[in-house]
């Protein structure tokens, strides 16, 4: 057997056997990750972890005029079980089909607009809106519908279409389009 010298110091006479070139481990098989007990307790985690933040409560303010508040505290307490999380999502799935007539009903314009100059698109008000506040606290799941609603009506916050769509919802006298 030759002897191979290496950096650094060494006995003298001592044999030292030369590098191997080490190849990189081979990828495991998909097959193998799935029986790879420390792959399935990630897998696991991050379930649970997704689990436990759809059943998170996401507390979100919804802003609501003072006539529309008085109609929505006696419709929650008429009922025994009611929150307000579930009436804003009743009246969410009730009114589901209607939502986009019920917004384009509901526009008031605060300040109009004239041949030269357009309207601007912050003094538009909906029929329902105020400065109120009403709490909810929707799932993470149940906020994720709201968003994509939101999205899907070409909103930017969730109580520009929620509080018409509450207006249309609730028993009681509604607001209307001042003449």
């Amino acid at each position: 057997m030759a002897e191979v010298s290496t950096p650094g110091p060494s006995p003298v006479g001592a044999v030292v056997p030369p590098e191997l070139p080490r190849s990189p481990a081979p990828p495991k098989s998909e097959e193998a990750a799935e029986t790879d007990p420390e792959a399935i307790e990630n897998d696991d985690e991050a379930a649970q972890a997704d689990a436990a933040l759809a059943r998170s409560k996401q507390r979100t303010t919804l802003y609501v005029s003072p006539a529309l508040h008085r109609r929505f505290e006696k419709y929650v307490r008429a009922k025994r079980g009611r929150t307000n999380t579930s009436v804003v999502l009743e009246a969410v799935a009730a009114k589901r089909t209607e939502t986009p007539e019920i917004i384009s009903k509901a526009q008031v314009s605060a300040a109009a607009g004239n041949d030269l100059f357009p309207q601007d698109p912050r003094s538009v008000r909906y029929l329902g809106s105020g400065p109120v506040q009403i709490q909810i606290a929707p799932t993470y799941a149940q906020l994720q519908v709201l968003d994509r609603l939101t999205t899907e009506y070409g909103f930017e916050a969730r109580a520009t279409w929620i509080a018409p769509v509450l207006n249309a919802f609730l028993p009681g006298k509604k607001e209307v389009i001042p003449e």
